[in-house]
């Protein structure tokens, strides 16, 4: 059962992203991205426009052998702000709700 509410929160999702590409990312394009970034900052002499464009809004935090996409920051003190792709998105808010305490029907104790 829980696997339809991810299958229709995803499809929901991708129905959204056909309609406005710039918000959500599919995890194709996420990982496109990652690529994208690494090159131009790769790139010792020339870049192209879009290279500039991603290293002015992007990095890429490396967390053990994953590569997350996470927002420019001004300095390295700063907590990062990771981006998500659709595909992963229902398991973000499922673990935010469940870390908040809205895990189940039977999760408030009487005493």
């Amino acid at each position: 059962m829980a696997e339809s509410y991810e299958n229709q929160f995803n499809a929901e999702l991708f129905k959204k992203y056909e309609i406005c590409k710039k918000i959500l990312i599919p995890k194709e394009v996420y990982f496109t991205m990652i690529e994208n970034i690494k090159a131009a900052a790769g790139a010792g002499g020339t870049k192209n426009r879009h290279g500039y464009y991603l290293l002015s809004k992007f990095e890429i935090l490396q967390c053990g052998d994953v590569e997350k996409l996470i927002k420019k920051r001004a300095t390295q003190d700063e907590d990062p702000v990771y981006y998500v792709c659709i595909e992963d998105t229902y398991d973000v808010v499922k673990r935010a709700h469940t870390a908040t305490g809205h895990g189940g029907s039977w999760s408030i104790k009487t005493t």
